[in-house]
């Protein structure tokens, strides 16, 4: 947790934590996470795809969806390279 103390105004660090909550089955902080990558970066392309990802692994399909579409609103290159390669999708 000091780690994500130190990072909690990184959008990608706070969105890279969300999905190891995700994995480790705590939806709550997952979603606190995420919500907190909303309010410091909402227009960071990386941490919007993140955040798709990880309500991915929630199954959590149209707010997916809804992310992935931030990232690609938001500059994020090569979306559909990286769906096709990524195993949250």
């Amino acid at each position: 947790n000091r780690k994500l103390e130190a990072d909690a105004k990184d959008a990608v660090a706070l969105s890279r934590a969300a999905a190891v909550y995700a994995q480790m089955g705590n939806e709550s902080s997952a979603l606190d996470a995420l919500n907190k990558v909303l309010e410091i970066a909402p227009n960071d392309g990386l941490a919007l795809y993140n955040c798709a990802c990880t309500y991915a692994q929630l199954s959590r399909k149209k707010e997916a969806i809804k992310f992935l579409q931030k990232a690609l609103g938001n500059g994020y290159k090569n979306i559909v390279e990286w769906i096709e390669n990524d195993p949250d999708f």
